[in-house]
């Protein structure tokens, strides 16, 4: 088994993925409805080949936050997301939290329960719409999937407040990888 830092990015190539269901332009259209004064952002990536893809879902990487640090500052996924996404010394402060695949649904649902600044979904709308954004991105039983939740701020595109939602995700068997992220302010 590989060392937490053995990251095969060399041999990895990562490209966007132009994946956008119905579901998840739903849960972002309400997610922007809710951190009115902020903003949300997805992005979805094949990584290939898979075997490498596999290889990055051990647990000892997914529990460690170099991993994803390492994962978020890939080239592409830099010059794919909307700019400031990351920088080396800030992605240095994330620290992730590992979530059942079971468990983003209610996640979600609790964030855009609990609202932004202003706005909340009520909550059984919020979690429809959660739970519907998770059978689009998982796209079938999420047995292999890895998925990470932050709560600190480690970009300049976050608004350093309470609101600062990223999640990250890891399907190793399909060779895919996305981010979700909002944030808000006062």
């Amino acid at each position: 088994m590989p060392e937490q830092d053995d990251f095969p990015g060399e041999e990895l190539t990562i490209t966007p993925e132009a994946y956008r269901p119905a579901e998840v332009e739903d849960l972002l259209r309400e997610l922007a409805r809710v951190y009115a004064n902020g903003r949300v952002e997805f992005v979805s990536f094949l990584i290939k080949p898979v075997a490498q893809a596999a290889q990055l879902a051990q647990p000892a990487r997914l529990e460690s936050a170099a991993f994803w640090s390492r994962l978020l500052l890939q080239p592409l996924v830099v010059a794919t997301m909307t700019a400031p996404w990351a920088n080396s010394s800030g992605i240095q402060r994330l620290a992730v939290t590992t979530l059942a695949p079971n468990e983003l649904a209610a996640d979600i649902s609790a964030t855009l329960a609990q609202g932004g600044a202003d706005l909340r979904t009520p909550p059984d709308e919020a979690q429809a719409l959660a739970e519907a954004f998770c059978a689009a991105v998982f796209r079938e039983i999420p047995t292999g999937y890895s998925v990470a939740k932050s709560r600190n701020w480690w970009s300049d595109w976050f608004r350093v407040v309470a609101w600062d939602r990223p999640w990250l995700g890891l399907d190793p068997d399909n060779g895919r990888f996305w981010i979700l992220r909002a944030t808000d302010t006062d």
